[in-house]
């Protein structure tokens, strides 16, 4: 039938998937460091009250938007 025929060719190296990849890797990567560098003056105590903070935000705004899909308050 031929439908789910083995390709026989070899793909080149530097296609473009591999260059987007690539280029969104580099950017990952200056991200990460800059935020890194932004964070490091940070202490361990700020940081975990900041994470806390976060998580209880948007954990209460799920739950509003869970409550007002099943008509909590109508």
């Amino acid at each position: 039938m031929g439908l789910f025929k083995k390709r026989h060719h070899n793909v080149p190296k530097n296609t473009l998937s591999q260059q987007i990849n690539a280029f969104i890797n580099i950017c990952q990567r200056k991200l990460a460091d800059y935020l890194n560098v932004k964070t490091r003056r940070l202490s361990n105590i700020t940081l975990l009250l900041g994470l806390i903070i976060f998580c209880a935000l948007f954990g209460s705004y799920l739950l509003y938007l869970l409550m007002s899909a099943f008509g909590a308050f109508n």
